[in-house]
């Protein structure tokens, strides 16, 4: 659950680089693979998780003894994080485009009236209840991108774009995924191992950026 939260390293801004083990006969800890650093957590009842830093980590000057709420932990996460273009050699951008995320094994749930399966229903059988039209049909596995322009959705059937301007929300579902309003269509991801609230993260930076230049306004996850 941890993990899920702290998305990234407080310490060494890593992602995906912390891990959380719980044994039977000794406290929790969590601990970053990439500098070193290590917590060890405690509920207080009532309260919130406590991560108390044990460990120095090996790129940040923090001394050890540093115990705050989990809360804590994940507003300094957060601090420093802006956005950061990225290289993929699979993903074709477009001149001026800059990609700030990846995720290829994304899946893809939307309705059976979206246009992407309208009509084509006998294709994808796996609707949640046959009987009601109006319930989600999975589409299957793909690459998901976040770029400075779309929300881009590939599989080996379909390429599906979602620009930025014609986004009205995205929002974390717990830990299952990212849901998204675009137009008149609601879509839903579903991740495997990668933090919603990452995604709703970097939505939230892009927010502010795509109503600064074109004044449309995008919605996210408050946290």
């Amino acid at each position: 659950m941890i993990p899920a939260l702290l998305w990234r390293c407080p310490l060494c801004a890593a992602h995906e680089a912390l891990v959380h083990r719980r044994t039977l006969l000794r406290p929790e800890v969590v601990y970053c693979l990439s500098c070193g650093a290590r917590w060890r957590v405690r509920r207080i009842p009532g309260d919130d998780f406590y991560l108390r830093l044990d460990k120095p980590s090996a790129v940040h000057p923090m001394p050890t003894g540093r115990d705050q709420p989990l809360t804590a932990w994940y507003d300094q996460m957060k601090s420093g994080l802006r956005l950061e273009a990225i290289q993929h050699p699979q993903i074709t951008l477009n001149p001026g485009e800059n990609l700030y995320l990846t995720l290829q094994d994304a899946e893809l749930w939307t309705a059976a009236s979206d246009p992407l399966v309208s009509g084509r229903q006998a294709d994808f059988p796996e609707k949640i209840s046959p009987s009601d039209e109006d319930l989600a049909v999975r589409l299957g596995y793909g690459r998901l991108s976040l770029t400075s322009q779309r929300l881009a959705w590939q599989s080996e059937k379909y390429n599906q774009d979602f620009p930025l301007n014609r986004i009205q929300g995205a929002y974390a579902i717990g830990n299952l995924g990212l849901a998204v309003a675009s137009g008149m269509r609601l879509v839903f991801f579903q991740f495997l191992h990668e933090s919603p609230l990452k995604w709703a993260s970097y939505f939230g930076l892009l927010a502010v950026q795509v109503q600064t230049e074109t004044g449309h306004r995008i919605e996210t996850t408050h946290w």
